[in-house]
């Protein structure tokens, strides 16, 4: 102290000292501009290292999952926790079935499909089923292609004005022929692999079940017994479908030669 007043009386200005903490941090006191003394130091921190040359990435927020490690499914996650994926792939479908003509129905009966997608339809992938107490009442395989928004006619050979004068595409004779239905309900079932795999348990891609009521617990596309789609019907009659969804009529005039868009 004595010296700093002995240095002041002189008229000179005393010369900043460095000042030594026990911060492990070295600081400096700087002197102010006003000559009062030092400034306040700040300190900074380093931020935890996150690899060489790179930054951490943003957290993800888009709800997005990686492949699922049991199914290797690579769906994304929707904001209420549901996991979505590829739509199911489009299959054709049954149009529209003629079962019962005046008399005998054998070569006389058909069923007209439709493609409602965007290719083309390999029919070779398909066969049809019908029944009875179960779709193995009798069964067939398919072939052919179907263009988009085409249909292709399959059944035969017989064609008259009591079946509707029908064009074949595909000549198969029904055996046994399709059922007629009544009280307990029928159907006409199309699957996806070949006739000889259809079994008691096999669930159709699509079909119609027509009748009263489905005592037989026939299989719809869903997997489960579902009541009839459409009733019977008549001789010289046929069952159209009227939308691309469960929606099927009795037609007092079979078209088997047109294919309307669905």
């Amino acid at each position: 102290m004595a010296a700093l007043v002995l240095a002041l009386a002189w008229g000179c200005t005393p010369v900043p000292t460095e000042v030594m903490t026990d911060d492990p941090s070295p600081t400096t006191a700087v002197e102010s501009s006003t000559g009062s003394g030092p400034l306040p130091t700040t300190s900074t921190t380093d931020a935890p290292a996150t690899g060489e040359g790179t930054t951490a990435p943003p957290a993800d927020t888009t709800g997005s999952s990686g492949p699922d490690p049991d199914t290797g499914s690579t769906g994304s996650t929707s904001t209420d926790g549901e996991t979505t994926g590829p739509p199911p792939p489009c299959v054709p479908l049954l149009a529209e079935v003629l079962y019962r003509v005046n008399g005998n129905d054998d070569r006389y009966e058909w069923v007209r499909l439709y493609n409602p997608c965007d290719d083309l339809v390999d029919l070779g992938d398909f066969s049809l089923g019908w029944g009875g107490d179960y779709y193995t009442y009798g069964v067939t395989d398919l072939s052919g292609t179907i263009d988009p928004g085409g249909c292709l006619l399959v059944g035969g050979s017989t064609s008259s004005g009591s079946n509707g004068d029908p064009v074949y595409d595909l000549v198969i004779d029904f055996e046994p022929d399709l059922q007629n239905s009544g009280p307990i309900a029928d159907a006409v079932g199309l699957f996806e692999g070949l006739a000889d795999d259809i079994d008691s348990s096999s669930i159709p891609v699509d079909a119609v079940i027509y009748g009263t009521a489905n005592s037989s617990g026939l299989l719809g596309s869903s997997g489960t017994a579902v009541a009839p789609q459409v009733g019977e019907s008549a001789d010289n009659q046929s069952l159209r479908r009227t939308t691309l969804g469960e929606s099927w009529e009795v037609a007092t005039i079979p078209t088997p030669n047109e294919c309307p868009t669905l």
